[in-house]
């Protein structure tokens, strides 16, 4: 006789390891023309002589999912742990096998699964398995080597619901979920999370995904609890680690900024000027390094939503650099008043003396979070090849990327094609090819700025050639000493 209880037996074995046999199915209530029927019907499979198995793992996978709904996870878990067991392209199953292993932190398991499911055809369960690793890449989980391209380069559709879905009550409430996740504002994607639970038809679902929003603003916090105990240079590591995950939002530009800053009077005693006086919000006014009227605006944008300054880290770091200034002794001068080799009042003087000390690490992280926040990111490149040079060259004064640097700064500069073709030349007359090389390389990154275009293959030749005759010349000479 078929009944529930009877496969529920049959489900328990499965799950203990034990083998199907005719007498432990006859033990369950199936007689021998229950098991010649079933094995008709496709649901059981006669393996050999008074041994069977199930044909399919659905009610293995629905025990588990019945189990969840019972709020008994881990032994729902166990359930989906045989279903994959047995059959391993049982998608519903290796879905809920994802949601059970990341529920407990198996992360090795998780993304065994997430390769199942994203090589997979199912655009649902595919869209979901890209938000959990982005949600796992938000909260500063380590992701392996090879995801971690795959997750810097999902696109915002590539997480959304379809409108087809049924699984979610409201698909655009959803979407907004996500998109705003997408955007990298933590605490609104938490608070719609939360105000939304009756949206999701699973509620494992929604206790899997409420955790990664935990991890995710848990993450966040670190950084925000380093700035409030006043650890600038932690605060300034965390978040350089983080953009190596991924993209800064603009918030976190803007505290990587006033950090950077913040440290830079400390060290050296300078202070920015102003280079712009009429701001319409907190960030430009903070880019242009007006920091007194950035206090005033973020004051007004914290009371105008009904915010508390205390929780916002961008008005602590404008309180502290405030303060720092006010005690700071400076003169009136201004950018325009000083002599372009002169950077006392540019952030390139930060940059010098981290230069001048040997600390190139800091150095170029410096270079690089100050070019990303002006959004001449592609000049890095040409500061660092200058930065050699000057090295090669042991110049100490760090002339050429000097200026280039304030030019940069001052929005002021195009790489000069022709004088660095001319410097090439010069490098080689001396027979400095590792310095004509770097011009090369400088050109060449000019190129694919498409600042200008001209054809390098024959400045290489050039360098290849010189290269090959002083050798010969060293070699001949060697003879001639060697001989005489």
């Amino acid at each position: 006789m078929k009944n529930t209880s009877n496969f529920e037996n049959v489900y328990r074995a499965l799950l203990e390891g034990q083998e199907l046999t005719t007498k432990l199915l006859n033990s369950y209530g199936f007689s021998a023309y229950d098991l010649r029927n079933l094995v008709k019907e496709g649901v059981f499979v006669h393996l050999k002589r008074d041994v069977y198995t199930l044909s399919k793992v659905d009610g293995l996978y629905e025990q588990g999912k019945k189990l969840l709904g019972e709020g008994k996870i881990d032994e729902a878990g166990r359930y989906f742990i045989r279903s994959f067991a047995l059959d391993s392209t049982h998608l519903d199953n290796c879905f809920q096998l994802l949601l059970y292993s990341l529920y407990r932190n198996n992360y090795s398991k998780a993304f065994a699964l997430f390769e199942i499911i994203l090589a997979s055809d199912n655009a649902f369960y595919k869209n979901d398995a890209n938000y959990y690793l982005y949600l796992l890449y938000l909260g500063g989980k380590k992701i392996p080597e090879q995801y971690d391209t795959l997750v810097r380069k999902i696109r915002k559709e590539e997480v959304l619901v379809s409108k087809s879905d049924k699984r979610y009550a409201n698909p655009n409430l959803q979407n907004q979920i996500r998109s705003t996740a997408f955007e990298f504002d933590v605490a609104r994607t938490f608070s719609l999370f939360n105000r939304n639970q009756s949206n999701y038809s699973d509620e494992f679902e929604y206790a899997v995904v409420g955790k990664l929003m935990y991890g995710w603003r848990n993450y966040e916090k670190v950084g925000s609890s380093l700035i409030f105990e006043g650890k600038y240079e932690d605060a300034l590591q965390f978040l350089r680690n983080k953009q190596k995950l991924k993209k800064l939002s603009k918030n976190d530009q803007m505290l990587l900024y006033l950090l950077n800053q913040i440290l830079m009077i400390k060290s050296s005693g300078n202070i920015p000027p102003v280079r712009k006086e009429k701001c319409n919000n907190a960030y430009e006014a903070i880019e242009n390094d007006n920091y007194s009227l950035a206090l005033q605006l973020q004051l007004k944008y914290i009371r105008e939503n009904n915010l508390n300054e205390k929780g916002s880290t961008i008005y602590s770091l404008l309180e502290q650099i405030c303060h720092l200034i006010d005690k700071t002794p400076s003169s009136s001068t201004t950018c325009e008043d000083i002599d372009f080799f002169d950077s006392s009042c540019l952030p390139f003087s930060h940059f010098l003396s981290l230069l001048e000390t040997n600390d190139f690490e800091r150095a170029f992280s410096f270079l690089k979070d100050y070019l990303q926040l002006l959004n001449k990111s592609d000049f890095e490149f040409l500061i660092a090849r200058l930065v050699k040079i000057s090295l090669l060259e042991k110049d100490s004064m760090f002339f050429k990327p000097a200026i280039a640097f304030v030019a940069i700064h001052q929005d002021d500069f195009n790489v000069d094609m022709g004088k660095y073709i001319q410097a090439f030349y010069g490098a080689l007359a001396e027979k400095e090819f590792e310095i004509a090389r770097i011009y090369l390389e400088i050109l060449s990154k000019a190129n694919e700025m498409e600042q200008e275009c001209i054809l390098l293959q024959g400045l290489y030749q050039v360098l290849s050639s010189s290269e090959k005759d002083f050798l010969d010349e060293r070699k001949a000479s060697y003879f001639l000493i060697k001989k005489d």
